[in-house]
């Protein structure tokens, strides 16, 4: 029943569905054996049960026989069970499947920030944002997620409603979702290194078969919450993320407008200010440096009227002139 709880939140923040992946358990070398599909004997077992190495998972239609099976597949078969946390096309990892995300993610958690993770009742030092799930794959091992209030589709193929805040094209929002995530684990464990945008977690209540566990320990769900009310505003979570890096480049010069666009969560502009940032028209063009500070600085003037020296001072700091774009 927790498992299944678990897996319909899941499916709830990614439009409604999410995928479990069955692999087989590692060698002794640390190499996977593959998935199921290539290991005759599972892939009989589990097909048998009606079950594919990617298996759609619908809310609707969850039951707890199901949950059962999946349990049972990992403890009598030694199979890695793992589900998608973004939402995907296909029963496939492949780049062009990705379909949006539902939440933000962070893998391998540092243990320097785990002690701050249970001692201040599931949050990270200074960040406002407390985790809506928190998994433990092995023992001082962590996954975390943070779910947005509604779902931020990537590709055009989505059939739902588009929030009118994301860039206009399919390529632009995955490199606003790429960046995110790239900030978020900057900020949380120091590391400026991307995210894949196609991870996979472990599902809680199975097995992990890494093979330098024995006994293989069980994936524990130490925290969830998929409440509405626990939802996270995208635009206010990115803000949030931005900040660090726009004090750092301006050598915090300019805090009040900085603060000003915090309080306002006006990620776009902050955005531009760093040199990032898209057209929101349906295009795969891509804005010049001019375009970013001219937009910056638009807003600025016209909406937080700030002065037009102040407004001249923060883009001759702007990474594009730093460049030497004139």
């Amino acid at each position: 029943e927790q498992l299944r709880k678990f897996l319909v939140g899941q499916a709830n923040i990614n439009a409604g569905k999410t995928v479990i992946f069955f692999f087989s358990k590692s060698n002794k070398e640390g190499q996977s054996l593959g998935p199921p599909v290539k290991v005759s004997f599972n892939k009989m077992t589990i097909e048998k049960e009606g079950f594919q190495y990617g298996h759609s998972v619908y809310a609707e239609t969850l039951t707890d026989d199901f949950c059962e099976k999946i349990i049972r597949f990992s403890q009598e078969l030694n199979l890695n069970v793992f589900f998608s946390v973004p939402a995907l096309f296909k029963n496939t990892r492949r780049h062009d499947d990705f379909m949006g995300l539902g939440c933000a993610f962070l893998d391998d958690v540092p243990a320097v920030l785990s002690g701050d993770l249970f001692s201040k009742g599931f949050r990270f030092g200074d960040f406002p944002f407390p985790p809506s799930v928190v998994i433990q794959t092995s023992p001082g091992n962590y996954q975390v997620l943070w779910n947005f209030k509604g779902f931020l589709p990537a590709d055009d193929r989505y059939q739902g409603p588009k929030p009118s805040f994301l860039p206009g094209s399919s390529k632009h929002r995955k490199e606003l979702f790429n960046r995110m995530l790239r900030q978020l684990k900057k900020r949380l464990s120091g590391d400026p290194g991307g995210s894949n945008l196609n991870q996979i977690y472990r599902v809680p209540f199975t097995l992990n078969h890494k093979p330098k566990y024995s006994p293989a320990p069980e994936v524990e769900l130490l925290h969830s919450d998929f409440s509405p009310d626990s939802r996270i505003n995208f635009g206010e979570f990115y803000a949030e993320l931005l900040m660090p890096e726009l004090k750092n480049h301006y050598q915090d010069n300019f805090s009040e407008v900085f603060s000003n666009l915090r309080k306002n969560n006006d990620w776009m502009v902050m955005d531009n200010l760093l040199g990032w940032g898209e057209p929101a028209e349906d295009s795969n063009r891509s804005w010049t440096a001019n375009e970013r500070d001219l937009s910056a600085a638009r807003r600025l003037y016209e909406y937080y009227k700030v002065p037009r020296e102040t407004i001249e001072k923060i883009i001759q700091q702007s990474p594009n002139r730093q460049k030497g774009q004139t």
